[in-house]
């Protein structure tokens, strides 16, 4: 299915009014999945929120719900510029710092699991393993963070 035929299914859907659709990266291999902006029948900028959409599971989650996806484009702050939900665009951001990685988002993945389970087992986040000013620091350190931010 292409971009607009998404497009279509979500509109149809959803109802509204449809202002962008994205593909989503970091679905479930099963799940069809996209990134919508739903816009308000007033056309405000504040009329506007980000929502996750399972097309082939039918249903969708908004910001506001801090979907578990992250791959939410980054473009899309900019189109929704008010409201939402600032510890999940952090993860967003780290999602695409991470991918930019390239060949070691891997690793950097694992140091961020490291730093979430580092969290849960009361380790401080000044016993990071990495070395200081690496990126698997800030990796690790971003996992102990946001985990934090849960409790």
């Amino acid at each position: 299915m292409n971009l607009y035929d998404y497009f279509l299914k979500v509109q149809n859907e959803l109802g509204g009014s449809v202002l962008t659709v994205y593909p989503a990266i970091d679905a479930d291999d099963d799940d069809e999945s996209v990134w919508v902006i739903m816009e308000g029948k007033d056309g405000d900028i504040g009329s506007r929120h980000i929502l996750w959409c399972s097309i082939s599971k039918g249903r969708d989650i908004s910001e506001d719900e801090e979907p578990v996806y992250t791959s939410c484009p980054l473009f899309f702050f900019e189109l929704v510029p008010l409201g939402g939900n600032d510890r999940w665009r952090e993860k967003v951001r780290w999602f695409w710092e991470v991918l930019e990685q390239g060949g070691e988002s891997d690793q950097a993945w694992e140091a961020y699991g490291q730093g979430l389970e580092a969290f849960d087992d009361q380790t401080a986040k000044a016993d990071n393993p990495y070395p200081v000013e690496s990126f698997f620091h800030k990796a690790w350190l971003k996992g102990w963070q946001h985990r934090a931010e849960l409790f």
